[in-house]
């Protein structure tokens, strides 16, 4: 599958700006799905979202 974006490599050091997060539904499934993230990073620190498939 092509995402069509830019993926960078990190090398040791460098500063991380952002993250990609890709999830592949395919086929029949249900129940909740929750995904999270935090940071140290201002005013972002913490996020969380979920949904429920059926």
């Amino acid at each position: 599958m092509v995402l069509n974006v830019d993926v960078h490599t990190c090398s040791p050091g460098e500063t991380v700006t952002g993250f990609l997060y890709y999830f592949d539904f395919y086929g029949p499934q249900n129940g909740q799905f929750t995904v999270s993230s935090s940071s140290t990073a201002s005013p972002f620190g913490y996020w969380s979202d979920s949904i429920m498939i059926i």
